[in-house]
């Protein structure tokens, strides 16, 4: 059996650098610290091994209030366990490990979302540096330096106003085995796009030419403006910026893959209460063939437009029509019964 780093599933080797720690290595990809437990009595230590090894799995399924869940209860379990605070730091600001752009073989964190809190002045950053040895709090402070210098590049491109939207609209583009998660190849080795992209790409060029002028945020019609790792640069941008969201889902496994996931969740907890302008925000499911039944809890009550219905394009575009410009109408409105006071 293989022995895989468990913060980004590298595959050990004799290479990977051994620190003072018994059995401890930093693994080259992610400069995680990976324990092989064959090396080390200590009873306790197993069990924090064996138990926290679930963490980074829910990480690279962007689940992170699942990963949350879990290690608050590591946290008390474990207090003075550095790594239990590092990865609740992780979890909490929705930072996942990927494939670096540019070098082979070497994994980056990237964040899924920010808070406008600067890092190091958070409870879990000062704790993991709290209870790290010498090496763990240099590579926690590495880490922690290049996420907090992301995080302060995309909150200054968003109090910039540099990538304002009205509408964004999200779907899953590349059609998968659901089974396998492989790419579907057609003919000429390309992949597949998915039926929810078409119905995505349709509904984009529709909004542009009905609304001109209207900025519509998908990602496919975008990406030649993401420069490197920028990607969450216009995300976060775009969810903030947004007052519609639209959905585009033709199966729950499509609607549940963790980027599509990932932005729905991130606008539905910006339509609460506690959020700012959270009444101007609207969100709204389009499908053709998803039945009501099979949708995520969290949407089920949502707005839903079934596009085989007669007339629903007509639909949706007067609902589309009706909340983005409701603003400008009641100022209208206020002005015309201001003239007749």
């Amino acid at each position: 059996m293989l022995k895989e780093c468990t913060n980004c599933g590298s595959v050990f080797n004799k290479t990977w650098k051994k620190t003072d720690v018994e059995g401890q290595y930093i693994c080259p990809a992610c400069g995680a610290f990976w324990i092989d437990t064959k090396k080390i009595k200590d009873e306790n230590k197993i069990l924090f091994e064996e138990k926290i090894k679930s963490i980074p799995p829910l990480l690279e399924r962007l689940t992170f209030k699942e990963a949350e869940e879990k290690l608050e209860i590591l946290r008390d379990e474990f207090p003075k366990e550095s790594r239990v605070w590092f990865y609740s730091a992780l979890a909490s600001n929705c930072i996942s490990y990927i494939d670096d752009d540019y070098i082979k073989g070497r994994k980056i964190p990237t964040l899924n979302n920010i808070s406008f809190t600067p890092l190091f002045e958070t409870e879990f950053v000062k704790k993991s540096l709290q209870y790290a040895s010498e090496i763990e709090a240099k590579e926690y402070n590495r880490t922690f330096e290049y996420i907090e210098t992301k995080r302060r590049e995309i909150e200054d491109d968003f109090n910039n106003a540099r990538y304002q939207y009205d509408v964004f609209i999200s779907c899953k583009v590349s059609k998968l085995n659901e089974e396998t998660k492989e790419p579907i190849l057609d003919d000429e080795g390309e992949v597949k796009k998915t039926a929810d992209y078409k119905i995505a790409n349709d509904l984009y060029y529709l909004l542009k030419n009905k609304f001109p002028g209207i900025r519509v945020f998908f990602s496919e019609r975008e990406k030649e403006n993401f420069i490197g790792q920028r990607y969450e640069n216009y995300i976060f941008s775009a969810l903030h910026t947004s007052k519609i969201f639209i959905l585009v889902g033709e199966s729950r496994f499509n609607l549940d893959w963790k980027w599509v996931r990932n932005e729905w969740k991130r606008f539905l907890n910006l339509m609460s209460p506690s959020e700012p302008n959270h009444e101007n925000r609207k969100f709204i499911l389009v499908s053709k063939s998803l039945n009501p039944s099979d949708l995520p809890p969290e949407i089920k009550n949502r707005e839903y437009l079934n596009l085989k219905t007669t007339g629903s394009e007509l639909s949706l575009y007067e609902w589309i029509k009706k909340e983005l410009y409701k603003e400008e109408v009641k100022k209208i409105q206020e002005k015309s019964f201001d003239n007749v006071i």
